[in-house]
């Protein structure tokens, strides 16, 4: 059979013409060049896959998160943000973690952060981009607005998936990401740790600037510091109609007050005590809160341990178990679970599952015991 010059030519061409432009440009938000006054938030990976920019500003807008985009192509681009109306669960009004996007310097017409209790993509219609164009998260309110991702897309009828697994899926797609991650090695212990400051970060005591109360900053510079001072000036605050009625609650400087607090000065208000727990005695007055080994661990990452605020509790436990000694504790369990680990060629499961007893044994020592060597006895 005689081949056929004009397929021959025709596949050649096929093999020399390059693979079609990429139809999404996929801005993660915790990725974004300069995340102004957004803070990165964490606390929804498990069920979102991915962290979140928050506005924590306290009624004042923060400022502006800002990145650039690169696109394939110059053109019309439809634009998704992936947010929620994070009061819409219980149905009050206001939607205050309202924002906009800004693509070279101009606000889209649509206003996130408005509809949905649940994360999802908010159609922001459409613009017009070159090859470059810087993009902006502009809060404006103060109050906790969110977004999760920022998605351009040629296709003006492709709509980005919301279910989990799809998600996923499409985010390592557009991201270029390996659907499986790269292996990092092997280590006996890896320890990746948070830092709290104490300061007061509320203003409600910093009142004698009012300058700095607008700021919402502290009197106390010191990171570390659990000063807390009194002032005369009333501290503005915006009406949150959205916001749990906290009237009749019993914070210090109430004049209704009545009970143990009543008259009790605005200084108290530092001392926490309404979750510390720090003015009683711990056993006999409040009784023993057991927190189970099993909240130490993830339930499917096979070898992750958690210690401190990141537990696996729910809303209403996590109360007793967030305050600072009960963490320490918990970073003292994990450590000796993760010791017998190593010695045990065992999961953090397993220990649970098979060698609890000694963890009970080991948790009934003092903490400051130390071992000079991985079998070594335990010392001072």
């Amino acid at each position: 059979m005689t081949p056929n010059p004009h397929l021959l030519l025709l596949a050649c061409l096929a093999l020399l013409t390059p693979a079609a432009p990429a139809q999404h440009v996929l801005l993660e938000a915790e990725q974004f060049a300069d995340t102004g006054g957004w803070d990165v938030d964490q606390q929804s990976m498990d069920q979102m896959g991915s962290p979140y920019l928050l506005a924590h500003g306290l009624g004042v807008p923060v400022r502006d998160a800002v990145t650039t985009a690169k696109f394939p192509s110059p053109g019309r681009y439809r634009v998704w943000v992936r947010t929620r109306d994070w009061v819409a669960p219980w149905k009050a009004p206001g939607a205050p973690g309202r924002f906009k996007l800004l693509v070279d310097g101009k606000p889209l017409a649509e206003t996130f952060g408005t509809e949905g209790e649940a994360w999802h993509w908010q159609d922001g219609g459409s613009v017009q981009v070159a090859v470059e164009a810087t993009v902006a998260l502009h809060d404006l309110t103060g109050f906790e607005g969110r977004c999760d991702a920022v998605l351009f897309s040629k296709d003006a009828a492709f709509v980005p998936p919301n279910e989990p697994a799809a998600l996923t899926k499409f985010r390592r797609s557009a991201l270029g990401l390996p659907e499986e991650p790269e292996d990092g090695g092997s280590f006996d212990l890896v320890s990746t740790e948070g830092v709290m400051g104490a300061s007061n970060l509320w203003n409600l005591t910093d009142v004698s600037d009012p300058a700095q109360v607008l700021l919402c900053e502290c009197k106390d510079k010191e990171a570390l510091s659990l000063s807390v001072k009194a002032g005369s000036v009333a501290a503005p605050f915006p009406r949150c109609p959205w916001a749990m009625d906290l009237t009749d609650r019993p914070l210090p400087g109430r004049r209704s007050l009545k009970g143990q607090w009543a008259g009790a000065p605005l200084d108290n208000l530092g001392g926490w005590f309404w979750e510390s727990g720090f003015d009683k005695d711990q056993i006999n007055d409040k009784g023993i809160y057991w927190a189970p080994y099993r909240c130490l661990y993830s339930r499917n990452v096979a070898n992750l341990f958690m210690a401190g605020r990141d537990i696996s509790v729910d809303h209403e436990a996590l109360g007793p178990v967030r305050v600072m000694r009960t963490c320490g504790m918990m970073g003292e369990i994990v450590g000796k679970a993760a010791w017998i680990c190593v010695c045990q060629a065992t999961t953090p499961r397993g220990v649970y599952e098979g060698h609890l007893a000694l963890l009970k044994e080991l948790m009934s020592q003092p903490g400051a015991l130390r071992r000079a060597a991985l079998g070594g006895p335990l010392a001072p």
